[in-house]
């Protein structure tokens, strides 16, 4: 099993090694390791998260925190993923061995990262991500928009 925590929820985690969990044999290959969810606070500390989880650590939504600190992250399709107005705190962690990404920071996810070990991830020891702008040919813009410009393209 992995651990949720939903909104208005405060966990606290101290020296789990969850892979190694013999009452949790179905815990490999599932979701991720912990997930943390809109408005939800959490607090982790010397936990060992491996065993080929899709995230060893998820923090998605809206005012979504945590302070995760001396953690061993391993072995997952991905270490840590921060999205969607996130904004959790990340220290002295050793995120490493992902088949993936050690940290993935995409769709408005945030976080202060500080003196944390990421190393030999596979696609990308740390990969940030801003959302897809739509593109509107200058033409469209200009008949669309009412957008006129003294400057073109060609003139920067």
């Amino acid at each position: 099993r992995w651990v949720l925590v939903e909104r208005y929820q405060t966990l606290r985690l101290a020296r789990c090694t969850a892979a190694h969990c013999l009452r949790c044999p179905d815990l490999t290959k599932q979701g991720p390791g912990i997930s943390v969810g809109p408005e939800a606070y959490v607090r982790a500390k010397g936990n060992v998260l491996r065993a080929g989880h899709r995230a060893g650590l998820l923090v998605s939504g809206v005012r979504a925190r945590g302070l995760f600190v001396e953690n061993v992250i391993e072995g997952n399709l991905d270490g840590v993923v921060l999205r969607e107005g996130s904004c959790p705190t990340l220290e002295r962690n050793t995120i490493t061995g992902q088949t993936r990404r050690g940290l993935l920071v995409c769709a408005r996810g945030q976080g202060t990262v500080t003196d944390n070990e990421i190393s030999d991830n596979l696609d990308a020891n740390v990969e940030v991500r801003g959302e897809l702008e739509k593109f509107v040919p200058e033409e469209q813009a200009h008949s669309e928009y009412s957008i006129h410009s003294k400057w073109s393209h060609s003139s920067w």
